[in-house]
């Protein structure tokens, strides 16, 4: 049996160097695959890391399956506008997702919204067209008071008490019929109901918001966090 020495020598100072910058590293790959899970799976200009998704772009994509959108389907419109995700730090090692817009905020969450609230009619030829749509800026209440028609001289939009109803009303333009009375013949113009005022509102759950995200998150950590890791140990000096 023939047997030989290897002799090696150890940096202890190298050595503790090495796992200080990897351990540091480690951190940076962290917060790094924490932001770009929680926002659209990629992180920086030309030098950007760049994920499988990430849950504000999969929330944004996911809008049109609960409301009908308008503008670009990908990314939920002005709805989508309103989607937000902050970014962890190595100190800071978790990231927030959702949205600016309480409306659609109240989607989420539900509950018992306790003002003074208009809340629109649904139907055709009124604010909202139907369930799932959103209100466009031009049909808020405030846009539409004080309107007059021009042939008339008499305001198309007005709020009443009719029937004990309070609310947002919008008299037609078109007489459908006339009245006669004191002698007298005259047009009766049709009036419809917009707007309901309301002291509270119950708001039901219609965006599953965080099953959503759970979902999104179990679809990307995996290969955000390989990605983070890479250009972590990459960069490292």
């Amino acid at each position: 049996m023939s047997a030989f020495n290897v002799s090696v020598s150890f940096n202890s100072r190298e050595a503790d160097r090495a796992f200080l910058v990897a351990e540091k590293q480690a951190r940076f790959a962290r917060a790094l695959a924490i932001t770009m899970t929680a926002g659209r799976g990629r992180v920086g200009g030309k030098a950007s890391v760049v994920g499988s998704g990430g849950a504000n772009a999969d929330l944004r994509a996911g809008l049109k399956d609960h409301f009908t959108i308008r503008g670009s389907q990908k990314t939920g419109g002005y709805m989508g506008k309103s989607m937000r995700s902050t970014f962890a730090t190595r100190d800071k090692p978790w990231a927030d997702v959702g949205t600016i817009d309480r409306d659609l905020a109240d989607q989420a969450t539900g509950g018992l919204r306790k003002e003074n609230e208009a809340v629109p009619i649904v139907g055709k030829g009124k604010p909202r067209t139907n369930i799932r749509t959103r209100i466009r800026p031009s049909k808020f209440p405030r846009e539409l008071l004080g309107k007059t028609d021009k042939a008339t001289g008499t305001m198309t939009t007005f709020v009443a008490k009719i029937d004990g109803t309070v609310g947002v009303y919008k008299r037609s333009s078109r007489p459908r019929a006339k009245v006669r009375g004191e002698g007298k013949t005259r047009k009766k113009y049709p009036v419809s109901l917009l707007y309901v005022f309301k002291k509270q509102v119950r708001i039901p759950v219609r965006w599953p918001f965080h099953n959503e995200v759970r979902r999104s998150v179990g679809k990307h950590w995996q290969m955000n966090a390989k990605r983070a890791l890479e250009r972590a140990f990459a960069t490292a000096r």
